[in-house]
């Protein structure tokens, strides 16, 4: 997808589904300082109770980050502190009316290695205004149940296992 200038695009990844080591709702983050940071601590409210972000990242206006280094505009943060969120370095390739595509290295969401059984991540990324005040009329996606455009009701999983993995999955 693609937003305007006055809109953002923020994801949520929940690196340790079910242990409830993260926030829980965008609505609870208080870092509004930075661009990306107040688009982060937004009015979204997930439905799933076992769903605990630890980390985000976005984009403001389709900003890019491509030198891998901590920016305002675009990038990843730790969610750790809910108050203050440590800018993470990570890459978000955005270009308006194409999308974006973003990569940040493993050590830096498992500092410790990933489990050596795996671990299972639950994601999910919405629209929102510059300031996550508000969520733009039409930005209720397509296999989203409620009508209330601030309710995530929909996560995305995937498992990630470590490169030396050898167990049954």
């Amino acid at each position: 997808g693609s937003v305007e200038a006055t809109n953002a695009i923020v994801g949520y990844l929940d690196i340790d589904y079910g242990a409830g080591t993260g926030t829980q709702n965008p609505v609870a983050l208080k870092d509004n300082t930075g661009g990306l940071d107040d688009a982060i601590a937004n009015i979204l409210t997930v439905a799933d109770k076992t769903f605990a972000a630890d980390f985000a990242f976005g984009t403001v206006g389709m900003k890019s980050n491509l030198s891998g280094k901590a920016a305002d505009g675009a990038g990843w943060r730790s969610l750790a502190n809910p108050n203050d969120f440590s800018w993470l370095d990570g890459v978000l390739a955005a270009q308006s009316k194409k999308g974006f595509e973003t990569s940040v290295a493993l050590k830096t969401l498992f500092p410790k290695g990933v489990p050596a059984k795996g671990a299972q991540i639950r994601l999910f990324v919405k629209v929102v205004n510059n300031n996550g005040a508000a969520v733009p009329k039409g930005a209720v996606l397509p296999d989203q149940k409620s009508k209330d455009a601030w309710a995530i009701d929909s996560l995305y999983s995937m498992r990630v296992y470590p490169l030396n993995y050898r167990g049954q999955r």
